[in-house]
């Protein structure tokens, strides 16, 4: 099983990504990648696939990422504090 074939359709398929603790600092042929289509689709910049919703990316993260100014949802805290139940 090819584990990057399916990454790369799990990327197509995407229409919300949690990205949360990571400095999403990986070159575009690595699992980041999965990030970028939602937040490009929730800019417009990718039509959305019929009946889609656009959630788009959510960044939960301390440090700053390259992508937080494509993130639908920035938000800069410790995930314990975020994910408190």
């Amino acid at each position: 099983e090819d584990l990057f074939a399916e990454m790369l359709a799990e990327e197509l398929r995407c229409d919300l990504c949690l990205a949360l603790g990571t400095s999403l600092c990986d070159t575009p042929s690595t699992a980041d990648r999965v990030a970028v289509v939602p937040a490009l689709r929730a800019m417009g910049a990718l039509p959305p696939w019929p009946g889609e919703r656009i959630g788009g990316l959510v960044i939960v993260s301390l440090q700053r990422t390259r992508l937080d100014d494509a993130a639908s949802l920035r938000i800069y805290a410790p995930l314990d504090e975020v994910c408190v139940a």
